[in-house]
């Protein structure tokens, strides 16, 4: 099941293509609902498994991502040129 299409996730210190694990809570709730694992597949993020802890409370869902190597929180780049992206920032690293 993919995630959107052409998303991926990058971690600032382990890099791009990083497997991934989120909490999914609902605004205003003490915790999350369920915990979501995803791997890169063919270079987009793809939900490899799922594990609910409780039924789905009401209110706005709020994802918090990690990186599954440091556990760095780390957000999902959604954009088309994403390889673009990538190339802008080992530019800049590079300097």
């Amino acid at each position: 099941m993919s995630i959107k299409q052409k998303t991926m996730f990058l971690c600032p210190q382990c890099g791009p293509f990083v497997r991934v694990y989120t909490e999914v809570w609902t605004r205003e709730s003490d915790g999350p609902y369920k915990i979501e694992f995803i791997h890169h597949i063919e270079g987009n993020a793809e939900l490899a498994d799922e594990v609910l802890i409780k039924p789905k409370p009401e209110g706005e869902k709020i994802d918090y991502s990690y990186c599954g190597k440091c556990n760095q929180l780390i957000n999902k780049d959604e954009s088309i040129n994403w390889g673009d992206d990538l190339m802008q920032m080992e530019l800049k690293a590079n300097k």
